[in-house]
């Protein structure tokens, strides 16, 4: 059973893999675990580029790239790992105890991509079925044919792919396109839950991350940002998922004018930090009134958890709220010992 679930969510460019990418390294570094990534989108450079990869830290699992998606994520939020990460046809090899013993973090980049994944176009995927037809739930399965069709419906000759046969007689061949009708939201998120609570059995750290989008509260009416996750039926509702929910933001200002070397134009600069949120707040920018959602269990501003913590350094600041979790549980054990 993992010890923590995260999520840690924000915009592109805010710091959420370097943060993951910083809790792999100092768990390693302090108690000689490797970890494992999923990932489907550019993330993948971060954990190249900081050396964990060529350093042996962490494996790393695009799953973008193989068909049959909703069975891929289940496996994989289970321990499966591939034969060969490299070729999307090998299997998924089932864990054992001692490999998922071994593993410091299972991170999953992410659920907003993976949601992407489930109802995409690769075989599989949900708008891939309905390319073919298949329906799920009441609505009809939305698709395009690559053809031209005459008065009679017929196809016109020569309008798809030309094709031909072993004879060399030209063939027809139709490519069918689908996507996703309002049904398939509520579907995706069904299962993108279901993989949440599969991962439960990594027996360390689980972390997903997320990118943001904008709801409304079903109950107060108010606007909500919150992590993405097959549309925003359950965005307001994902925190409640996870052990915390930290939200990723850069804030920056401009600096003074600099003259640019090419151009010799006046140009003014951005001073950017990276800050972590670790409850609801609003756009530290201040242009947008809007509630982001962030939540932290078990430690309030009053026991010493700022309601953000900044670095000039993206990945930085994490750190430093999971050390002020480890005080403050040390704290209270020793208080708990003391009054007993």
């Amino acid at each position: 059973m993992a010890k923590r679930i995260e999520c840690y969510y924000g915009q592109s460019g805010t710091g959420k893999s370097e943060a993951l990418a910083a809790v792999i390294r100092q768990i390693y570094e302090a108690d000689g675990l490797t970890s494992r990534v999923i990932l489907g989108d550019g993330s993948k450079a971060t954990y190249i580029d900081n050396g964990l990869l060529d350093a042996g830290v962490v494996e790393l699992c695009d799953f973008s790239i193989r068909p049959w998606p909703l069975t891929v994520m289940a496996k994989l939020c289970e321990g499966y790992w591939p034969a060969d990460v490299e070729d999307p046809n090998s299997p998924l090899v089932p864990p054992t105890p001692e490999v998922l013993r071994k593993l410091g973090v299972f991170g999953v980049e992410g659920l907003s991509v993976g949601a992407q994944y489930i109802m995409g176009d690769i075989q599989g995927g949900l708008a891939e079925q309905s390319g073919r037809g298949i329906k799920i739930g009441q609505d009809s399965p939305v698709f395009s044919k690559d053809i031209l069709l005459d008065s009679k419906g017929l196809q016109v000759k020569g309008s798809g792919p030309k094709v031909l046969d072993e004879k060399g007689k030209e063939i027809a061949e139709v490519f069918s396109y689908g996507g996703n009708p309002v049904a398939h939201y509520g579907y995706a998120q069904r299962r993108l839950l279901a993989n949440v609570e599969r991962s439960k059995a990594f027996p360390n750290m689980v972390v997903w991350t997320a990118h943001e989008r904008s709801t409304q509260d079903k109950v107060s009416g108010e606007k909500l940002v919150g992590p993405e996750a097959a549309g925003e039926a359950i965005t307001a509702n994902l925190p409640r998922v996870f052990n915390n929910t930290l939200h990723f933001v850069t804030a920056s200002r401009k600096k003074d004018k600099k003259k640019d070397d090419h151009t010799e134009a006046m140009v003014a600069e951005l001073d950017v930090e990276y800050r972590v949120y670790t409850r609801d707040h609003f756009h530290p920018d201040g242009q947008m009134f809007v509630k982001y959602k962030a939540v932290t269990r078990g430690a309030s501003e009053k026991e010493g958890m700022p309601a953000y913590l900044t670095s000039d350094t993206p990945g930085r600041s994490v750190l430093e709220f999971y050390q002020k979790l480890a005080d403050l549980r040390k704290s209270r054990a020793e208080s708990i010992k003391k009054s007993a």
